[in-house]
C-alpha cells in the first residue's frame, strides 16, 4: 500500500476513534460528576454481580444458587437472569477493587462498543468517517440513554449496544458475505441474548424482518442458509443459559406484575399515575427520537432517494417497523408471534428505532451541509434545531434529573444487599406467600443441629438424635437440592410455604446438602464451548467469500460527490 494511502487510512481510523470516543466521554462525564444512576434495578444488578463475584472466587464461573438473598433463603435469579452482565461486572470487580469504578469502567467500554456497532452497520451504506457519526449519535439517542440513566436497566442497555453488530453482519450476509460474517452474526446474536433475553426476542424478529427486506432473491438459498447458520450458531453459543431457562421455566412462579399489558404500547397514556407502566415517559422518548429522525426526511427527496435507496429500503424500513411494533396498531402481531409478549414492555422496540435513527441521521449530514451553503439555509437551521432540542431534552431531563449513587454509597449498598429481600418474580412455584424469618441455618423440633459447613451450594449439618422426622432448612425448596446421610439419599420436599424440608432418621446423623445440576447443564455447557470455538475458528479461517458472494461494502456513493447542485427540499 502506498505511503500516502497508509497515512490516509491511519488518519481515518483516528478520526473514527475520536468521534466515537467523544460520544463515550459524553456518557462518562455524568459518572464522574454525579455518580452511578440509582433506580431500583441498579440494586438488583448489583446483587446479581455480587453473586457472580463470590462464585468466581470460589471457582464457579456461573452460580447455581445465590445464598445471600431473602435472608439466606436464596432465589432463582442466578438461574433465570442472563449471566453476561453479572459475570462481566464481577470479573471487572476482581481487577478493580471497587463496585462503583468497576461499573464505570465496564459501561464505558460497553458504550464505546455500542458506538462501534452502529458505525459498523452504517459503514455498509456510507463512508467510514460519516458512519462514525452514526456511532456517536446512537450513544446519544434518548431511549438508549434513558435505559441507563432513568431506569437503570443496565443489562438491557448493554444488550442494546450489541444489537447493531447483528444488523451489520446480517447486511453483509444479504450481500453474499463470508463464513466470518456468519460467525459474527452468531457471536453478536448470542451476546445480545446472554445480556438481556427480552432484547434478544425483539432483535430476533427485527433481524428477520431486516433480512427479508434486504435479501437478494436471486441468491435466496445461499443467503437463507447463511442467515440461519448465523442465528443457529448464536443459539448454540447461548445453550449454557437457554437450556436451563427452557427446562426449568415451569418451576418459576408467575409474577402478575410483570405480565405483558396493552398499556405498555406507546401513546396509551399521556400522564403519570400510581402504578402506571411508565409509557407516558416512553412517549417523551419517542418525541425526542422523532426530533433526531426528522432531519433524515431529506433522504426521501427524489434525487437523494436514488443515492440512498439501499439505506432507505433496509435501515429506513426496519426503523419504521420498530415504531409500528411499539404502538397498539401492532397488537394483532403480538397475539400470534411466539414469545413476543414475554418482553413485557412494547416500548422496548424503541431500541431498534434508536439504532436506525442514528444511522439515518448520519446519512443525512452531507445533504444538510450542502443545503446550509445554499439558498435553503433556513431549512438546515431548522434541522439543526430539531437535533439540538432532542439533545437538550436528553441532558436536562434524562441525565440531570436522574437519581445517583456516589462511589461510597455504591460500596455501602453492596454490603447492605447481603441478605436483603429479592424480587418476588424470582421465587419458585412452591413459595405461596411471605417467607418467615429464620435465624438458624436449620431447625428440627427437639433436636440439636450444628452447621459445620454453610455455602450457597453445599452445606453440612450435624443433627442430634430425636423424634422429629424432618429438618427445616433456611433455603427455598428446589428439585436440584440433594440431601445424603451415610451414603444414602434422603427425601426432600417443600413445606407449605415453599421452604426446603429434609426427612431425617431418628438417630444422630450428619447430613450433606448439595445443589446438583442435572446432566443437561454439563451437556449444554460443552455445546456452548464448542460453538464459541467454532466462532473463533470461522473468524480466523473464514475470510474467503462463499460462492456468488458480492462485495460487502458501502453501496451508497458519498453524498458530497453525488448530490446535484440544486436540491429539492420535501
Amino acid at each position: 500500500m502506498p505511503i500516502n494511502q497508509t497515512e490516509s487510512s491511519r488518519t481515518s481510523r483516528t478520526s473514527i476513534f475520536l468521534i466515537i470516543g467523544a460520544g463515550t466521554l459524553f456518557l462518562l462525564i455524568p459518572f464522574l460528576l454525579l455518580g452511578m444512576p440509582a433506580r431500583r434495578d441498579f440494586a438488583e444488578h448489583l446483587h446479581l454481580a455480587r453473586t457472580s463475584y463470590y462464585a468466581i472466587l470460589s471457582g464457579n464461573l456461573i452460580p447455581s444458587w445465590p445464598g445471600d438473598v431473602n435472608g439466606g433463603y436464596g432465589d432463582l435469579s442466578a438461574r433465570f437472569y442472563p449471566p453476561a452482565l453479572p459475570f462481566t461486572w464481577a470479573a471487572t470487580r476482581i481487577f478493580i477493587k471497587s463496585w462503583f469504578w468497576s461499573a464505570v469502567t465496564l459501561f464505558t467500554v460497553i458504550s464505546f462498543v455500542g458506538g462501534i456497532g452502529a458505525y459498523q452497520w452504517a459503514k455498509q451504506f456510507m463512508p467510514s468517517k460519516l458512519a462514525a457519526w452514526a456511532g456517536f449519535l446512537y450513544m446519544s439517542t434518548p431511549y438508549h440513554i434513558s435505559d441507563f440513566f432513568q431506569a437503570s436497566l443496565m443489562a438491557e442497555y448493554a444488550s442494546a449496544c450489541l444489537v447493531p453488530f447483528a444488523f451489520a453482519f446480517t447486511e453483509k450476509i444479504c450481500r453474499g458475505g463470508t463464513r466470518r460474517d456468519i460467525a459474527g452474526l452468531g457471536a453478536s446474536y448470542s451476546l445480545v441474548i446472554l445480556f438481556d433475553l427480552p432484547i434478544g426476542v425483539i432483535a430476533s424478529y427485527a433481524l428477520l424482518f431486516y433480512f427479508l427486506i434486504r435479501l437478494d432473491w436471486s441468491k435466496t438459498i445461499t443467503s437463507f442458509a447463511q442467515f440461519a447458520a448465523g442465528l443457529g450458531l448464536g443459539l448454540l453459543c447461548s445453550a449454557c443459559y437457554l437450556v436451563t431457562v427452557l427446562a426449568e421455566l415451569p418451576w418459576l412462579r408467575k409474577d402478575p406484575g410483570s405480565a405483558f399489558s396493552v398499556d405498555t404500547f406507546l401513546f396509551t397514556s399521556f400522564h403519570s399515575f400510581p402504578g402506571d407502566t411508565g409509557v407516558f415517559y416512553a412517549n417523551y422518548m419517542t418525541y425526542a427520537t422523532w426530533g433526531l429522525l426528522l432531519p433524515a426526511v431529506i433522504l426521501l427527496a427524489r434525487k437523494y432517494r436514488v443515492v440512498n435507496r439501499s439505506l432507505l429500503m433496509g435501515v429506513g424500513a426496519v426503523t419504521i417497523f420498530s415504531f409500528f411494533m411499539a404502538t397498539k396498531i401492532s397488537y394483532p402481531l403480538w397475539l400470534i408471534l411466539p414469545k413476543l409478549m414475554e418482553v413485557q414492555q412494547a416500548c422496548r422496540w424503541l431500541i431498534i428505532s434508536s439504532i436506525g435513527t442514528s444511522v439515518l441521521l448520519a446519512a443525512s449530514i452531507p445533504a444538510w451541509r450542502r443545503i446550509a451553503g445554499g439558498k435553503y439555509r433556513p431549512f438546515a437551521l431548522l434541522a439543526i434545531g430539531s437535533v439540538l432540542l432532542s439533545f437538550a431534552f436528553m441532558i436536562s431531563h434524562t441525565i440531570r434529573e436522574a437519581a445517583y449513587h456516589s462511589p461510597s454509597e455504591v460500596e455501602i449498598l453492596s454490603i447492605v444487599l447481603q441478605g436483603a429481600r429479592g424480587l418476588p418474580q424470582w421465587f419458585p412455584i412452591w413459595v405461596t406467600g411471605e417467607i418467615p424469618e429464620m435465624l438458624d441455618e436449620a431447625t428440627a423440633e427437639g433436636r440439636t443441629i450444628e452447621a459445620n459447613q454453610f455455602f450457597p451450594e453445599h452445606r453440612t449439618f450435624a443433627i442430634g438424635a430425636g423424634s422429629a422426622p424432618e429438618a427445616r432448612i433456611r433455603s427455598l425448596y428446589y428439585p436440584h437440592w440433594v440431601a445424603t446421610a451415610g451414603g444414602k439419599q434422603l427425601d426432600t420436599h417443600p413445606a407449605p410455604d415453599g421452604v426446603l424440608m429434609i426427612s431425617i432418621p431418628p438417630e444422630a446423623v450428619t447430613v450433606n446438602l448439595d445443589f446438583r445440576e442435572p446432566p443437561r447443564v454439563l451437556v449444554s455447557g460443552i455445546i456452548s464451548v464448542i460453538a464459541w470455538l467454532l466462532v473463533v475458528a470461522l473468524f480466523v479461517f473464514g475470510g474467503r467469500k462463499t460462492s456468488n458472494a458480492a462485495p460487502a461494502q458501502a453501496e451508497t456513493v458519498s453524498s458530497e460527490t453525488a448530490l446535484p447542485e440544486t436540491v429539492e427540499v420535501p
